[in-house]
């Protein structure tokens, strides 16, 4: 990987102008001059001093010491002021209608594309309950001749800009600034996995990330069976000597959902949701998820299978009264003009993706 330069620096950033300035001042994080923020809905001056350092010590808040209430008070305020900004509404009451398999989308009226959550989960999860703690074992992107996602560790957070330094896995000197869009924080949890999504997971014996598709059904380890959880990963152009891709066993943790892969399930949804429903396009969904974006007929209802009934229940629909694997196999038998799949060369029931 290209060497990555830690930004110079002329003057103290904020963050540090907040932790005591490039020559050790100590400088508080906002004015005493400063009043609490108008229009915000929640009073931090009624809480208790326990309750809002609570608050502080989660979110790694850079604090002067021996702080009076008021001033604690307007600090935190101030800071969830910013984080309340970055919640999408929409998008926060959609995840939370999707568990209810549909029940309570029908009754007010909304129907998300699907009960799961789909990929890039967990990357809303870690916004939603706060920044990566330092010396946490992230995800992060680097830009350079061999950009891609890495395993880091943060150092520090910096919560006036947003952004973290974190220290390169393979090399302990590299100290790298990011922006929060650019960390993810690792999760052990499999619930959101199933066998065939896009994802990107540490390749064994390096630090870094690569894609695949998760190849076997994934189980959830109990804490009482002991030992972590893992999957069953088969990368992108690792193929053998016999020209097949391996099962290899990841651990559940240094495992991802790709947040460059549209996700699946919305591109699901708008297939069966169009006016007719677009069984051409469905068929170039399951293949996206398939090995090398190549399967057979079989092999790409199967890995659509579960999206796609999680989608007629949230609807309302008997899943065996719409016989989409059939018009899953029409579309594939006699694609449209501009098709986004075909035959591959030489085969007569391989089909292969033929867009990016």
């Amino acid at each position: 990987r290209s060497e990555d330069k830690v930004p110079g620096r002329v003057r103290a950033t904020p963050q540090e102008e907040m932790n005591g300035g490039a020559e050790g001042r100590r400088i508080p994080p906002f004015s005493k001059a400063e009043k609490y923020p108008r229009g915000l809905a929640v009073d931090f001056r009624k809480l208790d001093d326990k309750t809002l350092y609570s608050y502080v010590h989660f979110y790694n808040l850079p604090l002067r010491q021996q702080m009076s209430r008021e001033e604690l008070a307007v600090a935190v305020a101030k800071h969830f002021q910013l984080e309340s900004g970055r919640v999408n509404e929409e998008e926060t009451l959609g995840s939370f209608l999707s568990s209810y398999h549909g029940l309570a989308q029908k009754a007010l009226g909304f129907e998300p594309p699907s009960k799961r959550h789909r990929s890039g989960q967990r990357r809303t999860n870690a916004e939603l309950f706060g920044p990566a703690q330092e010396d946490e074992q992230v995800a992060a992107r680097i830009d350079g001749e061999e950009s891609g996602w890495i395993l880091a560790t943060v150092k520090k957070y910096h919560p006036s800009t947003d952004e973290f330094d974190v220290l390169d896995e393979d090399d302990d000197t590299k100290l790298i600034r990011l922006s929060r869009d650019l960390v993810i924080r690792l999760d052990e949890a499999v619930e959101n996995l199933q066998k065939g999504d896009t994802v990107l997971a540490v390749f064994p014996d390096t630090t870094s990330f690569y894609r695949g598709r998760i190849s076997k059904p994934v189980k959830n380890r109990s804490a009482s069976s002991g030992g972590d959880s893992e999957v069953f990963v088969q990368f992108d152009d690792d193929e053998d000597e016999t020209g097949r891709l391996p099962h290899r066993c990841i651990p559940a943790r240094h495992v991802m959902p790709d947040p460059d892969e549209e996700e699946m399930s919305m591109n699901v949804a708008s297939c069966l949701d169009a006016s007719p429903p677009n069984y051409a396009e469905l068929a170039a969904c399951g293949l996206r998820k398939l090995p090398n974006g190549q399967g057979t007929i079989v092999e790409i209802c199967d890995v659509l299978h579960d999206e796609v009934i999680d989608f007629l229940r949230g609807k309302g629909e008997d899943p065996r009264s719409v016989q989409w694997r059939a018009l899953v196999r029409r579309a594939l038998q006699s694609p449209p003009a501009n098709s986004p799949f075909a035959l591959a060369e030489g085969s007569s029931d391989i089909f292969v993706l033929l867009e990016d």
